[in-house]
């Protein structure tokens, strides 16, 4: 059995679990009267375009949203996020602790090599090879969990936001609401984000919650 055993049977399990950044993963929502386009990631050739003027006229009827900044701005958000956090920390520390001990396995069965035969060596490295291979599937079950997980809470503190923004919407008369991200520049005083902002911290609790079932087998 070769000495590095631990390096080729746990390679990258360290990183697995890292957060994405929360807006990542947030789900939109139907939307209220008229739906949120959702921001497309910009092309290189976008960034060569000279920009239009900084400011300009108010479209009539044409509101902005940032659904990103309803999450990572709001209370509710904010605590979904060091929730999720904190779940991960656990389940990284968990994978952590029987990934050291399995490398601790690896290092006793080469230390008493010699005093096993061919085949109690092969048994031996067997059963922990299954074992590694066994706790890289439940790291990939648990990031499946994590990011499930972050998906539903995200979502959940949109449709919270959801009646704030369908009031914000009908006070100023849009027409049309579009994801302030995808907008490069002009008159944003259509911005609705600040004010469902401001309605959500007002009346939205955080809630807690645990991580989502660990995806049944096929």
């Amino acid at each position: 059995m070769n000495k590095n055993i631990s390096q080729g049977t746990f390679h990258g399990l360290a990183a697995i679990l890292l957060l994405a950044a929360p807006a990542a993963q947030a789900q939109a929502p139907a939307g209220p009267a008229a739906p949120v386009a959702a921001a497309a990631p910009a092309p290189a050739a976008v960034a060569a375009v000279a920009a239009p003027p900084a400011k300009g006229p108010l479209v009539a009827g044409v509101c902005l949203l940032s659904q990103e900044a309803v999450i990572t701005r709001s209370k509710v958000g904010q605590a979904a996020t060091v929730r999720l956090r904190e779940l991960a920390g656990q389940v990284q520390a968990n994978l952590n602790a029987e990934k050291a001990r399995l490398e601790a396995r690896g290092k006793a069965l080469n230390d008493k090599r010699a005093t096993l035969t061919p085949l109690q060596m092969q048994a031996q490295s067997q059963a922990l090879n299954q074992r590694a291979q066994a706790l890289q599937a439940e790291a990939g079950e648990r990031s499946q969990q994590i990011d499930a997980t972050k998906a539903r809470v995200f979502n959940r503190v949109i449709q919270q936001a959801q009646p704030y923004v369908t009031q914000a919407y009908a006070a100023h008369g849009c027409g049309l609401l579009f994801a302030r991200e995808a907008v490069l520049t002009g008159n944003l005083g259509n911005d609705l984000t600040d004010e469902v902002l401001a309605a959500l911290d007002a009346k939205a609790t955080p809630t807690t919650f645990d991580l989502e079932p660990a995806p049944k087998a096929r």
